[in-house]
């Protein structure tokens, strides 16, 4: 009984002493206040440069005392795109570039805004840093088949008639280089050409089966079928008009 009285009293002893004692034991290591909440406040305030001024300060004088995860400045970037201020959004991401050189992230997101600008060279050299950090990043590497694609390829439209003088929406991508010949892929489809040249930096689509065919040099032509989107007729569920193909082709 004395045994098992003085090991409880040297337990309330312990717990007196090290009242923290628990809190260490759980991991958790208290966390300073997000930088990106300070940068953001200062941004309204003063401007943005102030704000990467005041970011590089407090990262070499007070480190300990904010929060300098790679998150902080991702989510205000993001944060500031979402309020439409692109530019300051482009500089606290490059900011964030600059501290964090393996955020892959950054690098789409900093790509996708120069897309927007037209600035493809910039967009381009991103995406691909992007895709080189990780090699399963879809996004980037869709995007850049669709840079691709405009630097490399001229657009035409022509809406050719048919034999009962129906008019069929049809899209022909062409390579830039006309040096040599180059094969034909011929795509009739009922869910509209609307997703290539120029279109694909918005919807980072490809031409052909894959995104590789573009690069293999190719004459894509896509064509609305009968009756859907931009092709005039009627269309008919699960009955392909081949005659539409054969007055395509000769046409």
């Amino acid at each position: 009984m004395k045994y098992l009285l003085c090991c409880a009293f040297s337990m309330i002893v312990l717990l007196m002493i090290s009242p923290g004692l628990a809190q260490q034991d759980s991991g958790n290591t208290p966390v300073g206040k997000g930088i990106g909440e300070v940068l953001l406040e200062l941004i309204a305030k003063d401007g943005v440069q102030a704000a990467i001024l005041h970011y590089d300060n407090l990262k070499q004088s007070a480190a300990d005392g904010f929060d300098f995860d790679e998150s902080q400045l991702f989510d205000l970037g993001k944060k500031l795109l979402a309020d439409d201020q692109p530019g300051p959004a482009l500089e606290i991401l490059g900011l964030n570039l600059q501290h964090f050189p393996q955020s892959g992230r950054t690098c789409n997101l900093l790509a996708s805004i120069h897309l927007q600008n037209s600035d493809l060279a910039e967009a381009k050299a991103l995406f691909q840093k992007a895709l080189d950090i990780d090699p399963d990043d879809h996004d980037s590497s869709k995007h850049l088949a669709g840079i691709y694609i405009v630097q490399n390829y001229d657009k035409q439209e022509y809406q050719i008639p048919m034999r009962d003088g129906v008019k069929l929406q049809t899209e022909v991508y062409s390579p830039k280089d006309a040096s040599t010949r180059y094969p034909l892929l011929f795509t009739r489809t009922p869910y509209s050409g609307f997703y290539a040249g120029e279109e694909v930096l918005g919807h980072y689509s490809h031409l052909g089966p894959g995104p590789a065919f573009p690069a293999e040099g190719y004459i894509f032509v896509i064509q609305d079928v009968r009756g859907r989107f931009l092709s005039e007729g009627s269309f008919q569920v699960m009955r392909p008009n081949t005659a539409d193909q054969v007055n395509s082709v000769r046409s």
